[in-house]
């Protein structure tokens, strides 16, 4: 039963729904300029939040400045995943560079072991010894929820802006399926590829900040498989090749997610079970997603 009023839920529903659409953003901003899902997005979040959680917790570091230099990391990845990956696969496969994807994000597995190892760790928030929050019902919607819902809308709001106001962007839209017409937009296809994995891996930085905070404690591979595998629903949902459909789907998902929560807060693994199912639905209804365009094999 929901032991919750409905608002409490559907608050919590959003502030969930923001984290998952910037690792969905990142999702579909790979795939709709490589055709590729990048399965290491999840984490590099991780390990965004271990060098963050190493500088602040471990150092004493200001909170600003291991954010940064923890997405300052997630950028080099994004970057090697550029140059040792995408560039020298190219003309590879799409299924073969999803799979290596994997591989790198095994590999951060096994760095993040064996240089902070196995236990659970917190990370500080940049808001910790503030009390204030908006109380909804029973819940409070504490800063960092509130920061994930800005951070998401405004991101959210910049790409938009960049791919279908600006040169670039339309050039990184139309990489993919046309890459003549990026070179005839004066966008050479390496700085494409670059932007696309550098940004993507910034988002899941972004995300593992936002999400490890709001978790209590995270551990290695936690946000593969938390915050990736919603991330990918919502993208699935919303449409692989569509920013607002990766929006619209990790509301959806958020919600979801919310509810099932407090619906079966007993039964451990119930809300991915809902997800799986929605999930199956969905490619069997509409495959392209709800926004995605219905495009022919």
């Amino acid at each position: 039963m929901l032991h919750a009023p409905i608002q409490t839920v559907v608050i919590l529903g959003l502030a969930k729904g923001a984290i998952f659409a910037l690792m969905a953003l990142g999702i579909t901003l790979t795939y709709r300029a490589a055709r590729v899902i990048n399965f290491a997005q999840g984490e590099i979040g991780t390990t965004a939040a271990f060098v963050a959680w190493w500088l602040i917790a471990k150092h004493g570091q200001p909170w600003v400045v291991g954010a940064l230099l923890a997405l300052a990391v997630a950028g080099l990845i994004g970057y090697g995943m550029h140059r040792f990956i995408a560039l020298p696969m190219r003309e590879a496969p799409r299924t073969s560079v999803m799979i290596t994807t994997l591989g790198v994000a095994f590999l951060l597995f096994g760095i993040e072991l064996k240089l902070f190892g196995p236990s659970p760790e917190t990370l500080p928030t940049p808001f910790s010894g503030s009390s204030w929050g908006i109380h909804v019902g029973s819940f409070v919607l504490t800063p960092i929820y509130i920061t994930a819902m800005l951070v998401a809308g405004a991101i959210a709001g910049g790409l938009a802006l960049l791919l279908t106001r600006t040169r670039f962007g339309l050039g990184v839209l139309a990489s993919a399926q046309d890459p003549a017409s990026a070179r005839l937009l004066g966008i050479p296809a390496n700085l494409v590829s670059a932007f696309t994995w550098i940004a993507a891996a910034l988002l899941g930085g972004i995300a593992g900040l936002l999400v490890a905070p709001t978790q209590g404690v995270f551990f290695a591979f936690q946000m593969s498989g938390l915050i990736f595998f919603r991330g990918l629903v919502a993208s699935l949902i919303g449409g692989l090749d569509s920013l607002p459909g990766a929006v619209v789907g990790a509301i959806v998902v958020g919600e979801i997610d919310s509810f099932a929560g407090f619906i079966f807060n007993r039964s451990a693994g119930v809300p991915e079970l809902v997800l799986l199912a929605i999930i199956l639905v969905v490619m069997v209804v509409r495959p392209a997603g709800l926004l995605g365009a219905e495009v022919a094999a």
